[in-house]
């Protein structure tokens, strides 16, 4: 784990620092992190993409996890870091999908949990908390819920 995070602070601080070049340099009492117009000016001067901004606001509300009108370079890091998280959880759920409907039953899950050590009971309580609109199941939407 310590060596996924090295490389996600190697992977993610670079861009964070040149996000941040974009700040006003007389700003010497800004947030310690960047802001959404930040963020704007990078990806449209830097990366040179056509985005609205509408778009670009979204993206920084899922960055701005914290609510702060400003995103940390810890805070990026780890949300930056989340994709292949999510790619490691959704490739789990389609591992453990044996039937193919898109959903994963009770046993689904208790066979998965049980191959790394997990009781059965630890197994139904795990399912009972991720299968939040309570029918039986548990959607790809509920699993990623957990990333």
């Amino acid at each position: 784990m310590q060596a996924y995070i090295r490389n996600a602070e190697r992977k993610w601080e670079p861009i964070f620092r040149n996000i941040m070049r974009f700040r006003d340099s007389n700003d010497t009492d800004g947030p310690p992190g960047f802001t959404i117009l930040e963020l704007r000016d990078y990806i449209k001067e830097v990366l040179k993409k056509k985005i609205s901004d509408d778009e670009v606001k979204d993206m920084f509300l899922d960055l701005d996890v914290d609510r702060q009108n400003h995103v940390t370079q810890t805070v990026f890091v780890k949300e930056m870091s989340k994709l292949p998280r999510q790619e490691a959880f959704q490739h789990a759920f389609d591992m453990q999908d044996y039937n193919r409907d898109g959903y994963l039953g009770v046993d689904e899950i208790k066979v998965a949990l049980d191959m790394v050590g997990v009781s059965e009971e630890r197994a139904m309580k795990f399912f009972k908390q991720v299968d939040s609109n309570k029918d039986g199941t548990i959607s790809r939407k509920e699993f990623m819920k957990m990333v």
